[in-house]
């Protein structure tokens, strides 16, 4: 999660983890793994997923989180 000055917070989330391997709350260095993932059945395979949130006055928007990730491949 990130608080911005205005007060806005954005969040990204990553779901059905199996094991932390960092403590909760804790800001994450660059490239840091934060857990073991894939901790849930969906038809043939294991998965995890993310959800990236924009809480600006009083609101929660939800959006997609690939936006974020092709964004970050882009930038590198």
């Amino acid at each position: 999660m990130h608080r911005w000055k205005n007060g806005s917070e954005w969040i990204l989330q990553a779901h059905h983890m199996t094991e932390l391997t960092v403590q909760e709350h804790k800001p994450l260095k660059p490239g840091e793994q934060f857990a073991w993932g894939a901790g849930v059945w969906s038809g043939d395979a294991e998965y995890s997923h993310f959800v990236f949130k924009v809480h600006n006055y009083g609101e929660t928007i939800l959006l997609d989180p690939w936006i974020l990730f092709w964004q970050m491949y882009q930038d590198q």
